[in-house]
C-alpha cells in the first residue's frame, strides 16, 4: 500500500505539495486529502488504490479534483457522508455535503490553527495548534499561549 500511496501523492498538479489532511468516506469507497498549504481537494475510489494489479495510469486518472474547500489539516466523516474539514485562513471548521457544498461549521479567533478532527455521535472534536506561534515565525520568540485547546462542537443531523 505505501507504494500506491507515493503514487498519488506525486501524481500530476498535486505531486508537488504532499499531502496534510487526509480522511476516508464513512463507506471506506473514497479516500480524501488536501495537498499541504493547498485549499485543493482530492480524491479517488479505494477499490482502484487498493488493487495490486492497477496501473500507475489506473491509479492516476482514478484521482478527481473536488474543488476548493479551505487550506485544512485535519478531516472526519459522519456516518450520512459528510466530510468536515479544518479551515486554517478562517480559524474554523467547515462541512462539505455529499453534493459538494461546503459550509461554515464553527468559526471563532480561538481556532488559531484547527488540526485534527475526530467525528462520534453527532459530535465533532478537535485540536487546535497554534503553529503560526512558534518561534520561527517570529525571530526566535515563542508567541504561543497557553492553554491549548481541544474543542468540542455539537453537529445537527443534515437536512434530508
Amino acid at each position: 500500500m505505501a507504494r500506491r500511496l507515493a503514487i498519488i501523492l506525486t501524481s500530476r498538479p498535486w505531486r508537488r505539495r504532499g499531502a496534510n489532511g487526509i480522511g476516508l468516506s464513512a463507506d471506506q469507497q473514497t479516500l480524501f486529502w488536501q495537498p499541504l498549504t493547498s485549499r485543493e481537494l482530492y480524491s479517488a475510489p479505494t477499490a482502484v488504490l487498493a488493487d495490486p494489479k492497477a496501473s500507475e495510469t489506473e491509479i492516476e486518472f482514478s484521482v478527481k479534483d473536488e474543488g476548493e474547500a479551505g487550506m485544512g489539516d485535519g478531516m472526519a466523516t459522519a456516518p450520512d457522508g459528510r466530510l468536515f474539514l479544518t479551515d486554517i485562513e478562517r480559524h474554523a471548521i467547515l462541512e462539505r455535503a455529499s453534493d459538494g457544498t461546503i459550509s461554515v461549521v464553527a468559526h471563532d479567533p480561538r481556532l488559531i490553527a484547527p488540526d485534527g478532527l475526530a467525528y462520534r455521535d453527532h459530535m465533532l472534536y478537535g485540536t487546535i495548534g497554534q503553529w503560526s506561534r512558534q518561534p520561527a515565525f517570529h525571530g526566535g520568540h515563542d508567541q504561543q499561549k497557553r492553554p491549548w485547546l481541544l474543542v468540542k462542537i455539537c453537529v445537527p443531523l443534515s437536512a434530508p
